[in-house]
């Protein structure tokens, strides 16, 4: 399945949850989703490292490149979210802004 393909495939999932809008994304469903995935995440890879000693060499290289990807997927969250909360703290501003000019 193709990227375009898997995306539509997501987007229809979404839809048939009732997570998308005329609107977009409704942030709730999102936000719960993307936390949902994270939890599920850092509880797996805590039950891997716990049983790290009866894994064979395979799985440990394969654990080496799962823990620094998981890593990477929650520092790139934090900057995501960092990064959305300047760009709309700058949109009230200027919003804001504007209101005041207008009135």
């Amino acid at each position: 399945m193709s990227q375009i393909e898997n995306g539509w495939s997501v987007l229809a999932q979404w839809v048939e949850r009732g997570e998308v809008k005329m609107g977009g994304l409704r942030a709730g469903g999102v936000k719960a989703r993307i936390q949902k995935s994270l939890s599920r995440m850092q509880s797996l890879r805590d039950d891997v490292r716990e049983n790290l000693h009866l894994a064979g060499m395979e799985e440990m290289v394969e654990w080496q490149k799962l823990e620094e990807r998981g890593l990477e997927i929650e520092q790139r969250l934090h900057e995501a979210t960092k990064d959305v909360q300047a760009n709309l703290d700058d949109m009230i501003l200027r919003l804001s802004k504007l209101r005041s000019a207008m009135f």
